[in-house]
């Protein structure tokens, strides 16, 4: 009997002993990713182990000082940090116990900071109230960048630089918003927790290189135009330029208009097949004519009016004597002009509009492909099958409405191709 006694309270050390050093290892773990900035990870450590039900009243303490310690610190959200700190001083526990002392002190703190700062606290309470008119955001940035200059020691200085980039974002100065948002994540590295500041970061980031993009390919393409004229001009090509000449633009239009031609219709036979969600059923093509293609036209008078500035650039420099140089002015204001025309096409047909889907091998960005959705396919599909020559049927789900698709679609065809008429 003893040793059955003796065996039961071993067991219970035991289990005692295991449970507080799990606790331990589980802060320990945490305060270790939170040092390292992967403030997801610690979060979800103490979440389990505060969710666990064999911690005594002391472990879920030390499990709330951390949940406190982490929203009072790298997040700023006070009011969360308070309620933990006061549900430490709420738990039974001695009044003298070492974490009860450390929450009343959390507690003095914060109050004592909201009384400090209450005036910054309350004009950035009101921050949150969502305002369109461009002056009356005009003013709140004002008001916000003074904040920020009269008290740059004010605990809540990360929210301001916050709402001071939400402004800046709503006036499209992205670059200036960045850097707001890039400030308070510097200061409140864990603010994602309370606001979604990296995400607006992001979007900030994003439409500044956008931007910045169109505006450098716009300016290069400006300072192309009067440079062209100034050497076509200067060339004096009324006095040399023929018909053979002429002739040499249009065959060179041409072969443009071929190339695109036969390129665009190997393209949609070799369209990398789609791992993203389309809505059902869909086409994938290319084809020059097929419904939603009609930014391939797009592309052809970009490709056109390229290879036309190129043309008049190189009968521009076609009397220099220095042919070399000639040949380096012409190679790069061709890179330069289709590099800043690619840009300016892509940010305006393709870029929101579309997903970008990368190919497989070494060269996947090359070999990657656009896909943009037409939402008004309809029954298109099944009355003019040659308008949608890539019809992809694989991401139907239900597989008899898959093969009625296709039977219908070689029929169809077929009727087509007998010369009978397919739209009826």
């Amino acid at each position: 009997m003893r040793y059955i006694l003796l065996t039961v309270v071993f067991l219970a050390w035991l289990g005692v002993t295991t449970a507080v050093q799990a606790e331990e290892d589980a802060c320990a773990r945490a305060d270790s990713y939170f040092s390292k900035g992967a403030f997801s990870k610690g979060l979800s450590i103490l979440n389990k182990v505060y969710a666990g039900k064999d911690l005594s009243t002391e472990q879920r303490a030390e499990i709330m000082k951390k949940f406190a310690q982490f929203y009072e610190g790298p997040v700023g959200n006070y009011d969360k940090a308070l309620f933990f700190y006061r549900k430490i001083v709420a738990l039974d526990l001695p009044q003298d116990h070492p974490l009860k002392s450390n929450a009343r002190q959390g507690v003095t703190r914060i109050m004592a900071h909201a009384k400090e700062f209450s005036r910054e606290v309350t004009f950035l309470k009101r921050m949150r109230l969502q305002v369109t008119n461009p002056e009356e955001i005009e003013e709140r940035i004002t008001d916000l960048q003074a904040l920020i200059h009269r008290r740059p020691d004010s605990p809540s200085i990360a929210s301001a630089y916050y709402y001071l980039g939400s402004n800046l974002l709503s006036l499209e100065r992205y670059g200036e918003a960045e850097r707001a948002f890039r400030k308070a994540l510097e200061l409140r590295p864990a603010m994602d927790f309370s606001q979604p500041v990296s995400r607006k970061r992001r979007i900030a980031y994003r439409n500044w290189l956008r931007t910045n993009a169109a505006r450098t390919a716009w300016g290069i393409m400006g300072l192309i135009l009067p440079a062209t004229a100034l050497v076509f001009f200067l060339s004096k090509p009324w006095r040399w330029l023929g018909i053979p000449h002429l002739g040499g633009a249009a065959a060179l239009a041409l072969l443009w208009w071929l190339v695109f031609y036969v390129a665009s219709k190997w393209a949609a036979h070799h369209i990398p097949e789609p791992s993203l969600e389309f809505a059902q059923p869909s086409f994938v093509t290319s084809l020059p004519g097929s419904p939603g293609s009609e930014v391939l036209g797009k592309l052809y008078l970009y490709g056109l009016v390229g290879l036309l500035g190129v043309f008049l650039f190189a009968v521009g420099t076609a009397r220099f004597r220095l042919r070399w140089t000639a040949m380096m002015l012409n190679g790069t204001i061709a890179a330069l002009l289709f590099g800043s025309l690619m840009v300016a096409f892509y940010l305006r047909y393709c870029d929101g509009n579309g997903v970008y889907q990368r190919g497989k091998g070494k060269l996947s960005i090359l070999t990657g492909a656009v896909f943009m959705e037409r939402p008004d396919i309809g029954p298109d599909v099944l009355i003019n099958p040659r308008a949608y020559p890539g019809l992809y049927l694989k991401d139907i789900d239900d597989p008899v409405m898959r093969q009625w698709i296709k039977a219908k679609y070689e029929e169809i065809a077929s009727l087509n191709s007998e010369g009978e008429d397919g739209q009826r």
